[in-house]
């Protein structure tokens, strides 16, 4: 028992450094804390979702020319299905055919047997068209525009090329070639299917250049929304554009609430140089995926490059929106260091009202010529498109916006609407 004190001693000297280590422990500590990072905070706000090209410039109508009939389409989704039949192209050797078409070649060129063409509402930038499909890395893109896409099935066994990019104002005529596969298999696709669509005829009478329209009457829907102002949101953004512009630059706004829409200008950028077409079109499309400026669905739909203008039209179920009681389009017009004028609704479409959903039956395509050809002072010639399309007018309670299909003709820039008659299944437009 002598050694039980000896080693009780040894055990309380082992707990006080125990001690001494673990406080020490404790005290010089330190916890591996996660790096929190904060989160980038982008200079503009986005309003709504970003487009693509592809998504804003899409072709009005679709037509296919058979031996004996004449089919086409405006339905959106059978349209994007014909783009698809297209998306794995190479485009290679584009060339110039000619600078000014004779009118008679270009007639026949667009109303050619075993071909497809395509029509937009304003002239498309071939270096657009390059930017969402693909050309051959070796093929230059010219700076040149097309209203017209024309694929000819019959090329290969004719010798001719397949592709012609055809600017109607000019008369400006490319030609490029695609892949035999390629054009195989765009036939096995998209024209077997489009001998189902709805018979197109010649619109007699009317246009410069030929205007196919449906032989049989066409029913649509009705449409009602609920709406949603966003002023204060746009505001923001305008605020941030005038923080960014710099060199002391500073905008002001004008506001038509009667149409519910915006102008915001900056004078000192006005310029009287001309714009590049693809430029325009890429900064315009820029600037809006800035802050998001794609409320609704709006597409490319006109353009003039000396004056820097670019238009962006409201489409609803495929189809162009007019109104003369709200703005339904978008307008840039650009300067010499950026956006000059910036014209635009600041509502957008919100809730559908589904529960009285109704449909109206248009006249045949042809009953319209009829109609069209009777319009007093028309210069029949100058008349581009007929085009079914919605009307949108304010609800008499004024809480919802109704959509209601008429047909509308199209000369120079400007749409117009005809006066629908009271038929079967349908309601009475009064459309002035």
């Amino acid at each position: 028992m002598r050694y039980v004190e000896q080693i009780k001693s040894v055990v309380l000297l082992l707990l006080v450094f125990l001690s001494i280590f673990l406080t020490f422990t404790v005290w010089t500590y330190k916890p591996p804390f996660k790096v929190v990072e904060t989160p980038e905070i982008t200079a503009q706000q986005q309003i709504a979702e970003k487009r693509t090209l592809e998504e804003v410039v899409k072709p009005l109508k679709v037509l296919f020319h058979f031996d004996e009939v004449t089919t086409g389409t405006i339905d959106a989704e059978e349209i994007s299905f014909i783009r698809s039949a297209m998306r794995e192209w190479v485009i290679r050797d584009v060339t110039l055919l000619s600078e000014a078409i004779p009118e008679g070649q270009l007639t026949d060129l667009l109303s050619s047997e075993n071909s497809t063409v395509l029509q937009y509402a304003a002239p498309v930038p071939l270096p657009v068209f390059d930017a969402y499909m693909q050309f051959d890395l070796d093929s230059s893109v010219p700076e040149a525009a097309f209203d017209r896409i024309v694929i000819d099935w019959d090329s290969l066994a004719e010798g001719n090329p397949p592709l012609y990019f055809i600017d109607t104002a000019s008369r400006r005529v490319y030609t490029a070639a695609i892949g035999t596969a390629e054009l195989q298999s765009f036939q096995d696709r998209a024209v077997a299917v489009a001998a189902d669509y709805p018979v197109y005829a010649l619109a007699e009478g009317i246009g410069k250049w030929p205007v196919y329209v449906p032989t049989e009457p066409i029913s649509l829907p009705v449409y009602s929304f609920f709406s949603e102002e966003m002023y204060a949101q746009f505001e923001s953004v305008l605020t941030e554009i005038d923080e960014e512009s710099g060199d002391g630059l500073t905008g002001f706004t004008s506001v038509n609430e009667e149409m519910k829409s915006f102008s915001y200008i900056q004078p000192e950028t006005v310029t009287s140089d001309p714009a590049i077409m693809s430029d325009l079109v890429f900064n315009t499309l820029d600037f809006l995926n800035e802050h998001g400026g794609w409320t609704d669905d709006y597409r490319y739909f006109a353009i003039d490059p000396l004056n820097q203008y670019i238009r962006y039209q409201m489409f609803v179920g495929g189809l162009p929106v007019f109104s003369d009681e709200l703005s339904t389009r978008i307008e840039q017009w650009w300067g010499n260091t950026g956006i000059y004028n910036y014209y635009r609704p600041y509502f957008e479409l919100d809730v559908p009202v589904t529960a009285e959903m109704t449909e109206v039956r248009l006249m045949a395509g042809t009953e319209a010529v009829e109609l069209l050809t009777e319009v007093e002072g028309l210069e029949r010639d100058e008349v581009l498109n007929l085009l079914p399309a919605y009307q949108l007018e304010v609800n008499s309670d004024e809480r919802l916006l109704e959509l209601t299909p008429a047909w509308y003709y199209q000369t120079g820039s400007s749409w117009f609407p005809l006066i629908q008659e009271e038929q079967e299944g349908g309601v009475q437009l009064g459309l002035e």
